[in-house]
């Protein structure tokens, strides 16, 4: 009897050992992430760096030539409209001379001095001419008038007379003239050899607006042609976004459309809506070396300019431009789909098995999809699919 019992509890201990073994080796169901389809709000951006820069820029330039004085202004310096002078032009100094010049600048003087005299001693004949001829045109007169002269007698004095005055008006205008020459030529001497002229008359350049210094161009004193750039001065606190897109993206944004400014540094996301998307694009290559074509989008910044401060100009942003939104939207998580015979689909969890259910979806974004039929809120589907998943297949949850 003994040797029957511990036959039995022999055989009972390698039956338990053996359903132990075969349950540890009986495939358990896979585990699965799951999240519900939900119902709210959802928004499509494009998301894209951007950088700040002032509306208006003022490109300050050297209306004339002359030497310009050294300009102190610095970037960051705030200038007045029409108050502060951002830049001084004095006259080009005069160059160099050696004696034989300096001796034809006297020359010149001394020149001009007798075309002076000759034209006085001319006015001085026209004069005395004149007064001759206006002598013989007054007796003329009366000779006609009594008869002891004739007709044709008068005219001919009185053309005498009036080409006479018309001789003393032109010498009148060249003694004039030679008198201005005379100026010139001694202006001319003064100023290579004049030590004491006093200070240079200059021509002073003045702020165009309320704003800064952005950049200075020519700082040093130098010698200036026109049209040279000198400064660039804008106003800080009126800024605006340029966010280059693909045009791929741009023909999906238009004016309006809401702009969410984030990773600028600031504690807050920046609103901005866009003004203008550029009608032309340009190209641009890539990081990876590929050549796109981008179209600059200008965005308007919707906050007050207490909260634009610390921003400057040429800043770098991230811009999501909102291209559609909407409140009441079925969406599923974007890392759930999958394509099926050229459609999308997701495993639907029913019970502990998963579904194959094909939908139909409209706008995406970063992480989910709009559902437009095949699913609705509430109900559970696979995140992450694997390819080892099946239609049908018993789940386990995580």
């Amino acid at each position: 009897m003994r040797q029957i019992r511990r036959w039995l509890m022999g055989t009972v201990v390698i039956v338990a050992i053996a359903a132990v073994a075969g349950l540890s080796l009986w495939p358990r169901p896979p585990q699965v992430q799951v999240a519900d389809v939900s119902l709210g709000w959802m928004e499509v951006t494009i998301q894209q760096d951007g950088v700040t820069r002032i509306k208006d820029r003022y490109l300050v330039s050297s209306t004339v030539g002359g030497k310009l004085a050294r300009i102190n202004l610095r970037p960051g310096d705030a200038i007045r409209r029409g108050e502060t002078i951002i830049a001084a032009i004095q006259p080009t100094p005069p160059a160099m001379l050696d004696a034989r010049q300096i001796a034809q600048l006297n020359a010149n003087v001394e020149a001009a001095k007798r075309q002076v005299e000759m034209a006085a001693a001319r006015r001085e004949q026209a004069e005395a001419q004149l007064r001759q001829a206006e002598t013989n045109f007054g007796r003329f007169k009366e000779l006609v008038d009594d008869g002891g002269a004739s007709r044709s007698e008068f005219e001919l004095a009185e053309v005498e007379y009036r080409t006479k005055n018309e001789g003393l008006r032109v010498a009148n205008f060249e003694f004039e003239i030679r008198g201005f020459e005379l100026q010139q030529a001694e202006v001319a001497l003064r100023h290579f050899t004049d030590e004491e002229q006093g200070d240079p008359l200059q021509f002073e350049i003045r702020a165009p607006i309320d704003g800064v210094v952005l950049r200075v161009f020519e700082e040093s004193s130098t010698v200036l042609l026109p049209g040279t750039p000198l400064l660039e001065v804008g106003n800080p606190t009126d800024l605006e976004i340029v966010i280059d897109v693909l045009s791929t993206d741009a023909v999906k944004i238009q004016a309006g459309n809401a702009v969410i400014l984030n990773h600028w540094g600031g504690e807050r996301n920046l609103l901005a809506e866009v003004r203008r998307v550029e009608p032309a694009a340009f190209t641009k290559v890539s990081a990876l070396g590929v050549e796109e074509q981008r179209v600059n989008v200008i965005a308007d910044f919707r906050e007050p300019a207490t909260a634009l401060v610390r921003l400057g100009d040429q800043y770098r942003v991230e811009a999501n431009i909102v291209v559609w939104k909407e409140d009441q939207v079925v969406q599923v998580p974007g890392n759930a789909l999958f394509r099926v015979d050229s459609q999308w689909a997701v495993f639907a969890l029913d019970g502990k098995k998963i579904q194959t259910t094909k939908i139909e979806i409209g706008k995406r974004n970063a992480t989910h999809a709009q559902v437009l039929s095949g699913l609705k809120p509430g109900q559970s589907v696979v995140i992450y699919p694997g390819d080892l998943l099946e239609d049908g297949q018993a789940v386990e949850t995580r």
